[in-house]
């Protein structure tokens, strides 16, 4: 009973929870133990209601508890209150708790894997499935922070190291000269008008850096609320096998499995045309990613305020947040009215051009296009911010280049003009 309590108690925290809710599976409690089960399920429902905070103490924790279950009879009221006077006498010490539940976590993986493996063993499932279910477990083990890395190392070296190790390169040769490759704590966005090439762009700089990725390396995450899921799927096909639809969709299986050797599970696309902040911040605990896209980010919900500008202003420090968090993000927004018919947008150009969204980024990119005949294959580049380190390659005097580059929709690539 009382290490459920101190596991119960470590919920109150939002940061916490998203860690560690899926291992207290509240459905086995409740099976073995009503009372903490209604408990555990009061904690997840405070969490999902108001996803930005935490429970504060006991005495919230209850309010909302019967706010959930108010039919409680007074028998059970009994019960739980003696329950919640434990709670509020527990002194937690979460490295402990942590500690406790990491365990917990490799216990309940190796055992998952060590049936699977028995499976395999006699033939009712195949090699591919364990790999694959070792590699997830892999991911999901969380570990404890000690105080030495609490603080960012002074020596000079290190300093260096982390400039002469490159992160993920582009494609583009010219993003590579203007702003380096992306590292984890990276935050910028991408903007244009629509029709422009944004998902072109995306595809084709994220299927260059998927191959980039090593095998203990998190996959790339592609959350899309905008067009359909297959759709974001044939674009990636297309540009990292360098092929038309036609040609892509001629020899199907030969594609597939040519696309499976390059980039495999390496690029994953959540789709849906909601996604909640909630929604990410599970996924992005559970699979520790190398770079994240939002495609759009403006239209990520879970974030509440009357104003439009001060909502977008919590998405983009939510999302720099994630960046520091996990590793480098992108993305994607809209420009407006002004970045019509543009050469080289400006910050100005981005829509909902408040200062909260363009303050949060490390950089921010925009991407022009003409309507002028002899143009339509051409597209406009200019990094109108840049706060990124950049590599060894990268040029300062490009620092805010401006580049015209090619867009080859067909194949979904961009080029540079050699």
């Amino acid at each position: 009973m009382n290490k459920e309590l101190y596991l119960i108690k470590l919920l109150f925290s939002y940061d916490l929870y998203l860690k560690y809710h899926e291992v207290i599976n509240s459905n086995y409690i409740r099976e073995t133990n009503k009372e903490l089960g209604q408990i555990v399920q009061a904690i997840e429902n405070f969490h999902e209601t108001y996803p930005d905070k935490n429970i504060t103490n006991v005495d919230s924790l209850e309010l909302h508890f019967y706010t959930c279950f108010p039919a409680t009879s007074k028998r059970d009221r009994d019960v739980y209150t003696v329950l919640l006077d434990k709670l509020r006498k527990l002194d937690v010490d979460s490295g402990l708790v942590e500690s406790y539940v990491k365990g917990v976590q490799e216990r309940s993986r190796a055992t998952r894997i060590a049936i699977l493996a028995l499976e395999v063993s006699e033939g009712r499932k195949d090699w591919q499935s364990l790999t694959t279910a070792f590699l997830e477990a892999s991911e999901g083990i969380v570990e404890v922070v000690g105080d030495a890395d609490l603080f960012v190392d002074t020596r000079l070296s290190v300093i260096s190291r982390h400039y002469e190790q490159p992160g993920l390169r582009w494609r583009l040769d010219s993003m590579n000269k203007m702003m380096g490759s992306l590292r984890k704590g990276n935050y910028g966005f991408i903007f244009a008008r629509p029709e422009t090439g944004k998902t072109t762009f995306l595809a084709s700089e994220v299927t260059f850096m998927a191959e980039q990725l090593e095998k203990e390396d998190g996959p790339i995450l592609w959350f899309n609320n905008e067009q359909p899921g297959q759709e974001v799927m044939e674009y990636l096909y297309r540009a990292c096998l360098g092929l038309t639809t036609a040609q892509l969709h001629a020899t199907i299986e030969e594609n597939e499995k040519r696309y499976e050797n390059r980039i495999g599970s390496r690029i994953r696309v959540f789709d849906n045309a909601s996604i909640y902040r909630r929604d990410v911040e599970r996924i992005l605990n559970q699979y520790t990613p190398s770079l994240v896209i939002f495609d759009q980010v403006d239209k990520l919900k879970g974030f509440e305020n009357d104003r439009d500008d001060l909502k977008l202003g919590q998405i983009y420090q939510w999302s720099r947040e994630l960046a520091k968090q996990y590793c480098p993000v992108i993305g994607v927004c809209q420009a407006g009215e002004s970045g019509a018919n543009k050469r080289y947008l400006t910050m100005e150009d981005v829509v909902n051009a408040k200062t909260s969204k363009q303050s949060e980024a490390d950089w921010i990119l925009g991407i022009g296009k003409l309507n002028i005949a002899g143009y339509e294959g051409m597209r406009h580049l200019h990094l109108s911010k840049n706060k990124l380190i950049g590599d060894k390659d990268t040029d300062p005097r490009m620092r805010h280049g401006k580049m015209d580059v090619k867009i080859l929709a067909d194949i979904a690539r961009y080029e540079d003009y050699k």
